[in-house]
């Protein structure tokens, strides 16, 4: 494998960030708000390349209790969710996301800790296996029965209705606001839409593809946090700029203002070049370009917080951030005679030739 890298050290402020652990405030809604307003909060990182979330979460009131657990990826719900009853830390629900589907079996509990319905989740919908209505009563067996979904409060809620034989969708489903106003239906015959009915602006617009996908399991605060929404009385549409700004580690200590090196910058190119294990992925795609890495600098000249400012691929971040992490050759500028804690951009070009 023919492979070169140049690399060139630049000692820069740094303006931009890429991955920020934050705590995020919210209102009552789950809009973003001011902290001392706060009835939520939300641990994560958020990749501010793409302003998405990524990596794990967690959700919370204002008393600590823990609302919701979960994963991102790159913006994607992914791996395991948890869910709880607000301020009784009882699971209300627990399963897998896919590339932000809910996929195979999700358990859902009652407040009391009970089971109230099993659901399987499918690439062609979902399937209720198992359900107990209010009243204790089993009324879906091995996927045979009559289902009621209640969705919302009890103010704004709406109900979904429906019966499953063997799994599969049968006769009529209504789909309306608990006040009774119909939303839409859905006949099914042999497990297929027959026909679908919308009651909208007075009118009925008939369809035929389901409008009962998956996503009415999906609490619609969720959807609001993944909009970073605001509640405009502070931040307004910078909101997340100020609470990334707050929370980056970074945010306070000083770019270095000479090199940081031991042994003189060429020392890092030769090292780098010397250990470089181009990703072959990568190498075969023809993928290169410039990666550049950010690291704290310690007054013992020991570096720490590798992050990536500007990437090409997975691999090629990796490998960038691998290079700088072995070498330990680091020195911190000084300001009179004593050592600084200070931070570095590197960009390092990989090239194939």
């Amino acid at each position: 494998m023919n492979k070169a890298i140049s690399v060139l050290l630049v000692l820069i402020s740094f303006s931009a960030y890429s991955q920020v652990e934050v705590r995020i405030p919210y209102d009552e809604s789950w809009r973003i708000t001011r902290e001392e307003n706060a009835s939520f909060f939300r641990e994560v990182k958020i990749d501010t390349s793409k302003m998405v979330f990524d990596g794990p979460f967690t959700d919370s009131d204002f008393n600590n209790n823990i609302l919701r657990t979960g994963t991102y990826a790159a913006g994607k719900k992914q791996g395991l969710f948890t869910f709880y009853y607000q301020g009784l830390r009882q699971i209300e629900s627990r399963g897998y996301f896919e590339n932000d589907k809910r996929i195979e079996i999700w358990d859902f509990y009652n407040s009391t800790g009970d089971l109230r319905q099993t659901v399987n989740f499918t690439p062609y919908g979902f399937q209720v296996l198992e359900y107990i209505d209010n009243t204790g009563t089993k009324s879906i067996q091995n996927g045979t029965g009559d289902w009621v979904l209640y969705v919302g409060d009890s103010d704004g809620g709406v109900i979904l209705r429906g019966r499953f034989f063997e799994g599969t969708r049968a006769g009529r489903w209504t789909y309306q606001y608990r006040s009774g106003t119909k939303i839409l239906t859905e006949t099914y015959k042999k497990g297929e839409l027959h026909e679908g009915i919308y009651y909208g602006n007075g009118e009925k617009e008939k369809y035929y593809e389901t409008k009962l996908t998956a996503d009415i399991f999906d609490p619609a605060d969720l959807k609001v946090i993944e909009r970073f929404e605001t509640d405009g009385s502070f931040y307004g549409p910078d909101a997340m700029g100020y609470i990334l700004k707050k929370n980056d580690p970074f945010e306070e200590i000083p770019a270095a203002s000479k090199t940081g090196f031991k042994e003189g910058q060429e020392d890092l190119y030769k090292f780098i070049s010397d250990n470089l294990e181009y990703p072959a992925a990568a190498y075969n795609n023809g993928v290169q370009g410039k990666v550049s890495i950010e690291a704290l600098i310690d007054e013992a000249g020991k570096a720490s917080n590798f992050r990536v400012v500007e990437g090409l691929d997975q691999a090629l971040n990796a490998e960038a951030v691998r290079l700088l992490q072995l070498y330990d050759k680091w020195e911190p500028p000084l300001v009179g005679n004593t050592p600084m804690k200070s931070r570095i951009v590197i960009p390092i070009d990989f090239k194939i030739e």
